[in-house]
């Protein structure tokens, strides 16, 4: 199981205004293009992967935001950095920070309404996660971002131990699935007609195969981003 610092495999193009929170986090692991991906939840505010940033300092750390092709972003430099204070990176538990940006995200980017402390997607739920990662192992970076759809699984078919699985959330597709460069974007669902963050891309296996991907539980970390945002 790795980091899905990790593009979206299989999918499609987003359509331009359809994840209009949906950011780029660049710089993150010493790489100078999209390294991650990041929602945002108010106009200065992202949630991302802990493991996308842990270790940097706010002024090696840049968000890109306002369209679907990588060359188009706008960006802004980030204002301070936390990451959940039991964050482990051998184990990638609690993989979830929080970035202030300098400048507010304007243009056609929109905030996302976060998951309700505690809930949880049911079994068979259709969810959908986006980013600009590789489109398949080994392959190039998808110069447009990409949405799948996937259904949500039981905690346990993508987790190796209970205490990972507390606060994940796997999700898959015959096929498709998160890659590299994908880690930290969004996973949500509709509800409503209304677009609701449920969780964080977190880990994956061998791009676009048959297992469902590792995502961090928004409901289960939504008390600790509202006392941290």
């Amino acid at each position: 199981m790795s980091p899905a610092a990790h593009a979206v495999s299989g999918g499609a193009a987003a359509r331009d205004g359809e994840v209009p929170w949906q950011v780029a986090v660049f710089g993150a692991a010493g790489d100078d293009g999209i390294s991650c991906g990041g929602s945002l939840i108010d106009a200065t505010t992202v949630i991302t992967a802990a493991h996308c940033v842990h270790g940097l300092d706010e002024r090696e750390v840049r968000v890109g935001f306002g369209d679907v092709s990588a060359d188009r972003l706008d960006s802004t430099t980030v204002l301070w950095i936390t990451v959940h204070a039991d964050y482990r990176p051998d184990v990638l538990t609690d993989d979830i920070a929080i970035l202030r940006l300098r400048s507010p995200a304007t243009g056609r980017s929109a905030s996302i309404a976060l998951a309700a402390p505690g809930s949880a997607p049911a079994l068979g739920t259709r969810v959908f996660a986006s980013g600009w990662g590789r489109t398949s192992e080994g392959g190039p970076r998808s110069a447009k971002l990409k949405v799948v759809a996937l259904t949500v699984t039981d905690r346990r078919s993508c987790t190796a131990s209970t205490s990972s699985a507390a606060g994940t959330l796997c999700a898959g597709a015959s096929g498709d699935g998160v890659c590299r460069g994908d880690s930290g974007g969004p996973l949500y669902r509709y509800v409503d007609g209304r677009p609701v963050l449920v969780g964080m891309t977190a880990f994956g296996r061998t791009c676009g195969d048959d297992k469902p991907d590792g995502f961090t539980d928004i409901g289960a970390y939504a008390d600790w981003i509202q006392a941290h945002r």
